[in-house]
């Protein structure tokens, strides 16, 4: 749980009157969980704009999309999976949307050309935390900052962890101790565009995120880099192919003693509370040429059909 005051919701509400142009004609249809971040702050922010919201909890996409082709809405707040199953409802009327915004997780080219063909409009792509609310909304992920959010790093043509400024102090989590703070590390690389647009490169090695959630692997990675011939270890969430705005989850283990038999059996035993990943074994780890570990080499191996992936 995470604590947000009454002042950064109204800056994010200004965020998304700008991001998403909300005005009082608009009908707003969020179709998601008012918990999820996204789905509380679209439905927050049209409210303060004087839109109409619609939060009927999801039955079936046929009734988002027969309400959309009705003309009853104009704006949709939705995430990666509920677009894709919008994108295969047959079209029930004359009406469309205006604006619809797709955020935590990511959007496939295929599925943004998808969208547009049967809604007439491309998704915005959205971008934030639960922590900070909104932060980016537009063009495509992660896109351009919403009003009231300031990148502080990196500089413009250059690389690193996107930090923010915020002009409402981040509260933290619940009970945490902490006190709040107006910068906001948010543990993603990008590459910041001379023209102000923020490109996603990687998530920073730690915690990992996996489907929008935070997975917790360390009790994983110390296990397993504690068996005898275990070099290394790497935790991936890879988007699926068959519909990439989902992910699969993936731990690539090096070393001679990787194709010990017993390593899945540890993996599994060790992930007790958290999802099991598919275990890839190599001689050794990919890396880069200055020595790094090589994602793209490892997704990779991940995506070959064999049940031992060689590097």
């Amino acid at each position: 749980m995470v604590r947000r005051e009454v002042g950064s919701l109204v800056v994010e509400a200004e965020g998304y009157r700008v991001g998403l142009a909300l005005t009082p004609e608009d009908r707003v249809a969020v179709p998601i969980p008012l918990v999820h971040s996204l789905g509380w702050g679209v439905a927050m922010s049209a409210l303060v704009n004087g839109s109409g919201v619609e939060v009927t909890p999801l039955a079936g996409a046929g009734s988002v999309a027969r309400r959309i082709d009705s003309g009853a809405v104009s704006v949709v707040a939705m995430t990666p999976p509920l677009a894709r199953l919008l994108v295969a409802t047959q079209r029930r009327g004359d009406g469309g949307l205006r604006t619809a915004v797709v955020g935590a997780g990511p959007v496939s080219g295929e599925l943004a050309d998808a969208f547009r063909t049967r809604f007439g409009v491309s998704p915005l792509r959205g971008y934030g935390s639960s922590e900070t609310g909104g932060t980016f909304c537009g063009t495509e992920g992660i896109g351009r900052a919403l009003p009231g959010v300031e990148v502080l790093r990196p500089q413009a043509g250059e690389t690193g962890e996107l930090v923010l400024r915020l002009a409402a102090p981040v509260q933290g989590y619940l009970d945490s101790g902490e006190p709040p703070t107006h910068e906001w590390w948010t543990g993603d690389v990008v590459r910041r565009e001379p023209g102000g647009i923020v490109r996603f490169v990687e998530r920073i090695r730690g915690p990992l995120r996996l489907n929008g959630r935070f997975v917790d692997v360390s009790a994983m990675d110390a296990d397993l880099r504690a068996q005898p011939g275990v070099d290394d270890v790497h935790f991936l969430a890879v988007p699926r192919r068959s519909a990439p705005e989902s992910e699969d989850f993936f731990v690539v283990v090096a070393g001679p003693g990787a194709a010990g038999a017993d390593l899945a059996d540890r993996v599994e035993l060790v992930a007790a509370g958290v999802p099991v990943p598919r275990l890839i074994r190599c001689d050794r780890l990919p890396s880069t040429a200055i020595g790094k570990p090589d994602r793209e080499a490892m997704i990779e191996l991940v995506r070959k059909d064999d049940a031992v992936a060689r590097p």
